[in-house]
């Protein structure tokens, strides 16, 4: 089979999917979807005195929840957004390394806030979970990805099934919804909520924890 060397942009305006990329039958997203479950990924707001005990719930029952009111500006985000957009459509030649401090600086408390939430709700001290994964040589990576428009996205998965290899990961959501998380061995779409950022519990936290989060 011929290599595609096509760019995800052109296979997006080609109007038709390469055979190397279509999924089988009984891995297609409307096959593998869980539909009309009603079942969702918590929603845990920030400033609420639970949130601590919601975030360790939701951690151990789902791997995955939102958070609102976490304290991220709505203009901090929106910039970073736009910078995204406009680094994608740049040509290859184009592109260069940019970074968007004010983000990282509000992803550095947010995490902060969730390692101490969730090393409290296991009975731990604030700090514990952080200082098992480097204190203050913890590393943030930020990424920007880029998925346009499929033209048959009944026959594609954006990325297959996987794990996140590290110990946190925080998403920030467009308006098009597309994630899912398995639950019970079903599929479930994780539902845009304006505003929310979507956190996953990684494999380091699953194995510290001895699958207690996961």
């Amino acid at each position: 089979m011929a290599e595609n060397h096509q760019s995800v942009h052109e296979l997006s305006t080609a109007g038709v999917i390469p055979l190397e990329f279509v999924r089988l039958q009984h891995d297609q997203p409307g096959t593998t979807l869980f539909q009309d479950s009603g079942l969702h990924a918590p929603t845990i707001d920030m400033t609420k005195p639970d949130c601590g005990d919601r975030m360790t719930d939701a951690a151990m029952e789902w791997g995955c929840f939102q958070v609102v009111n976490h304290g991220v500006p709505a203009a901090v985000v929106a910039e970073l957004q736009r910078v995204g957009r406009a680094f994608f459509e740049l040509t290859p030649e184009e592109k260069s390394r940019e970074a968007n401090e004010e983000y990282c600086r509000h992803m550095q408390r947010l995490t902060r806030e969730m390692f101490e939430h969730l090393s409290v709700g296991l009975g731990l001290e604030k700090g514990a979970m952080r200082e098992a994964f480097g204190g203050d040589e913890l590393v943030l990576l930020q990424k920007m990805n880029s998925y346009p428009p499929c033209p048959q996205p009944d026959l594609v998965l954006g990325v297959g099934p996987h794990t996140d290899i590290c110990t946190l990961t925080i998403l920030l959501p467009n308006e098009v919804p597309g994630l899912q998380i398995i639950k019970d061995g079903s599929w479930h779409e994780v539902e845009y909520i304006q505003g929310a950022l979507v956190v996953l519990i990684a494999d380091q936290i699953e194995a510290s924890t001895q699958l207690l989060m996961a």
